[in-house]
């Protein structure tokens, strides 16, 4: 059985840590980094089958991620996520 690996990428440690626990309870393997700059790293190093990203983050923006990982040619599709109303 395939064991998904999913990126979560947010800027707010507690939204990160309950993401992280709710999906590993599911059996997936999750990482996490706080900023945009990281995932791309992170991108480039390994293979992921989805990316959860927080729409608005400082620096570079959840969208701007998305563009970022669409110019490295990966095949990971992504989720955007916002607790902004």
């Amino acid at each position: 059985m395939k064991i998904y690996k999913i990126l979560v990428v947010d800027d707010d440690y507690g939204s990160r840590l309950m993401l992280k626990k709710a999906l590993e309870q599911h059996d997936y393997e999750v990482i996490t980094c706080s900023n945009a700059m990281d995932a791309i790293d992170l991108i480039k190093e390994q293979d992921f089958d989805l990316m959860l990203t927080d729409l608005i983050m400082e620096e570079v923006s959840g969208l701007e991620l998305l563009e970022k990982v669409s110019d490295l040619e990966k095949d990971v599709a992504a989720i955007l996520l916002t607790g902004h109303a």
